[in-house]
């Protein structure tokens, strides 16, 4: 009896090996070639950039992801020194695609000589060393406060552009 129990079960499995391998292997194919998935994933993110003169740049990220044509980073905060400026620039995000840093929520510049800007968003050319915005924007200095639709700023000659602005000063009496 258990001699024709194991030969029935012989031949069952003979029969399904021999029709599986009459058949084709099944291949999977991604049929959408957009999809966008991180590659690298990290949580609480620190670095620096040190040359001759010291620390030069400083990042610190609460999660960062490489992705295949873009990094993001959320909670950023920056600091880099330029021709002997110190910025500092955070966001709640960031972006970063071929050379230039996309920053939006919450962003806010500021150096060492009192010049401080908000905005919703901002775009940094790392190359250009020039940052933008198209969002109205808040920029405080020691001369006095400003709003507008948007600026440029030219980082390298110290220059800000904008366009429909209101400046309002305080002056002094002697």
């Amino acid at each position: 009896m258990g001699l024709k129990i194991f030969s029935i079960i012989l031949i069952l499995f003979i029969a399904e090996i021999t029709f599986l391998s009459t058949k084709k292997p099944k291949e999977l194919k991604i049929s959408k070639e957009d999809i966008n998935y991180s590659t690298i994933e990290f949580t609480g993110v620190q670095g620096c950039s040190i040359d001759k003169d010291g620390i030069s740049e400083r990042i610190i990220a609460s999660r960062a992801r490489k992705y295949k044509t873009y990094d993001a980073l959320d909670d950023l905060n920056t600091s880099f020194i330029q021709n002997g400026l110190s910025h500092t620039l955070t966001a709640k995000n960031a972006r970063l695609q071929n050379g230039t840093l996309h920053l939006t929520r919450e962003v806010h510049y500021e150096n060492n000589q009192s010049l401080r800007i908000k905005s919703e968003e901002l775009e940094y050319n790392t190359k250009t060393k020039i940052a933008q915005s198209q969002t109205p924007f808040i920029l405080t200095s020691k001369q006095g406060d400003m709003t507008g639709d948007s600026f440029v700023y030219d980082m390298q000659n110290g220059v800000i552009k904008s366009q429909h602005i209101q400046y309002n000063f305080e002056v002094k009496e002697k």
